[in-house]
């Protein structure tokens, strides 16, 4: 079953590409992703937008779309360093968060489902998050 083996891989790769379209689409800039910290000041939505950009970080790197992810990285550095003293805060949070990606702490086998890992990457970044700009 030569076709069966080809489909996870082909899968995968449309999954990627329909992640990017995705984000293409909801005006990501140059992959940098939600990192609006102009929220009125309220640390939790700041924290939400953190969340939901690290979660599309863990996307990324899970699907293995190694270009993307090379580019994901700078592209939010960028863009938080243009944010001043708060957007150096959640960077801080970017450099704790991002090693646990990529060392799999959020992925199978270390967690049940992708699904569970998600949501432990959502309360792992909000805890760090809200230390962070509560500081």
């Amino acid at each position: 079953m030569k076709s069966g083996a080809r489909r996870p891989a082909a899968l995968s790769g449309v999954r990627t590409t329909l992640l990017l379209l995705a984000l293409a689409g909801a005006g990501f800039s140059a992959h940098a992703g939600d990192v609006d910290l102009d929220v009125d000041g309220k640390p939790e939505e700041a924290c939400l937008n953190t969340e939901k950009t690290l979660r599309m970080v863990m996307n990324i790197w899970a699907n293995g779309a190694t270009d993307t992810y090379a580019q994901v990285k700078p592209d939010i550095e960028k863009e938080l360093g243009e944010k001043g003293e708060r957007g150096a805060k959640v960077l801080a949070v970017y450099h704790e968060m991002i090693p646990r990606i990529e060392s799999g702490e959020f992925l199978p086998p270390k967690v049940v489902s992708r699904y569970e890992g998600h949501q432990k990457l959502r309360a792992a970044a909000h805890v760090v998050c809200m230390k962070a700009l509560s500081s």
